[in-house]
């Protein structure tokens, strides 16, 4: 199966027509026709990952998901950069103390599953119902993206007043706090007491 082929597989299985579905990510719709027909390769890994989001895709279908991206764009699938790292490093680094190597490489992995936690959540928020978007659009601009927005350019952009804006701010760190605690922390948690084959 193509990427192309999962995608729309699993858009129809959800009921969702071409159309909807494209306004909802704002591409075209012959673009997202070309993806599923497999005359474009798969987006970039940001978009896979909204895909992935927006089909409401379980664990098994994200890891396929992502080996399928892997394969239209011939690269490696992003859940394995990691491990092919820790096998270069190990292999090509034996000077450096195995411990130390082993404290470091742990250190990187909790920092990304937290990365992904967070994430998760947020994802979460931006679907939440009442005004999901834009408690997503006050938290990433103003905390998570890597030149953050001011608290005036916000507003602005927004046209927002400051007593507005700080109450949505309240209401999305709350409706964040909500979603991570309770939701992606107990997925995480699920995850790793799961059973490894």
């Amino acid at each position: 199966m193509t990427f192309g082929a999962f995608i729309s597989t699993r858009r129809k299985e959800a009921k969702l027509n071409l159309r909807d579905t494209a306004k909802h990510f704002g591409i075209s719709n012959g673009y997202l026709c070309d993806i599923e027909q497999g005359r474009r390769p798969a987006p970039e890994e940001a978009f896979v990952e909204r895909i992935s989001s927006f089909l409401e895709l379980d664990k098994q279908e994200h890891e396929i998901l992502l080996d399928l991206t892997a394969d239209s764009r011939k690269t490696v699938p992003a859940d394995l950069p990691d491990y092919t790292g820790l096998i270069y490093l190990q292999s090509f680094a034996p000077d450096m103390d195995l411990q130390e190597f082993e404290e470091r490489v742990c250190c990187v992995m909790e920092n990304r599953m937290l990365v992904d936690v967070i994430d998760r959540a947020l994802l979460r928020l931006k679907r939440y119902p009442d005004r999901g978007e834009l408690y997503y659009e006050i938290l990433s601009k103003q905390f998570i993206h890597r030149f953050n927005s001011t608290e005036k350019e916000l507003l602005d952009e927004l046209n927002m007043e400051r007593s507005v804006f700080y109450d949505r701010k309240r209401e999305a760190i709350f409706l964040l706090s909500l979603c991570l605690f309770g939701y992606a922390v107990p997925e995480l948690q699920e995850e790793l007491e799961m059973p490894r084959l």
